[in-house]
C-alpha cells in the first residue's frame, strides 16, 4: 500500500455519497461513524499505519485527540484528525 492522503479523502467523499444517494446513510453523524469505521480499516496493518503517519506527517503525540500507545493509535489519530479537516460530510449531504 502506499498511502495518499488526497486519495484518501476522495475515497471517503465516494463512498459516504454513495451510502447517502442509496439511502443507507440518512444524517450526519452516521455519515461520520461510516467515515470513523473506514479510518479503522486503513489502520489494520503496521506497515500501513507507519505510512499513514508519515504521509500525513503526524508528530503531534501530546494532545492528540485519543490516547497513543502503538502505531495503530497514531496512525488513527492522524487519519482521524485529516478526515475532519478534508471530509466534507455537510457539502455530500447537502447534494443529496
Amino acid at each position: 500500500m502506499s498511502f495518499n492522503k488526497w486519495q484518501w479523502v476522495r475515497e471517503c467523499d465516494e463512498e459516504v455519497a454513495r451510502q447517502l444517494k442509496n439511502g443507507y446513510l440518512t444524517n450526519e453523524e452516521e455519515c461520520w461513524d461510516m467515515v470513523f469505521n473506514m479510518i479503522s480499516d486503513a489502520v489494520t496493518y503496521n506497515s500501513d499505519c507507519f505510512e499513514i503517519v508519515q504521509e500525513l506527517n503526524f508528530t503531534q503525540f501530546e494532545g492528540a485527540t485519543f490516547p497513543i500507545k502503538s502505531i495503530y493509535d497514531a496512525a488513527y489519530n492522524a487519519l482521524y484528525e485529516w478526515s475532519l479537516e478534508n471530509v466534507d460530510v455537510d457539502n455530500m449531504i447537502r447534494n443529496v
